[in-house]
Order: structure tokens, then sequence, then C-alpha cells
């Protein structure tokens, strides 16, 4: 979520950059697989849809021994919601 609160979906991001959806997305996971980030959009912050879950990534760091706190600090969210993940 960005400092003023809001979150775009991928339909609004096509449209502000005239691509399509699919196309967003397609680029969209690239970014993520890539730098092993997720990127503020609705549907990664609150795990809509299909798309790579804060929990895969999580979990993936957590288990390259990465600590909580860069956990959290990489992956935009709070240290308590990543804790969270792994915690069950």
């Amino acid at each position: 979520m960005n400092k003023e609160g809001g979150l775009l979906t991928l339909e609004e991001i096509g449209l502000m950059i005239n691509h399509s959806p699919m196309t967003v997305s397609k680029r969209i996971q690239e970014y993520q697989e890539e730098h092993q980030v997720i990127l503020p959009i609705k549907g990664n912050q609150l795990d809509i849809g299909p798309g790579v879950t804060h929990k895969k990534i999580i979990i993936e760091l957590y288990e390259q021994l990465m600590a909580p706190p860069d956990i959290a600090k990489r992956n935009r969210s709070g240290q308590k919601s990543s804790s969270n993940t792994w915690r069950y």
C-alpha cells in the first residue's frame, strides 16, 4: 500500500500505460520473480487471484535464512505480517 493508502489493480495500471491487463500481469510477474519482491498492487496485497502471494516469497526468503526484519522490509510489509506467515 502506498502512503496515500490506495492500491491499483492490473486493469487500472493497464489503462494508465495503454497495455492490456494480461501484459501488465506478465511484466509484473517477471519483475517479482527476478527481484524476489512483491510489488504493492491490489491483487498481491490482498492475496486476490492466482498471482504470487506474499507467503510464497516470505517462506522462500526465510528458508534462505534471511532475518524477519529484512524480509518485511524487502516485501514492503510489516514484520508482524511477515512473521504470521511462518508461524503456522
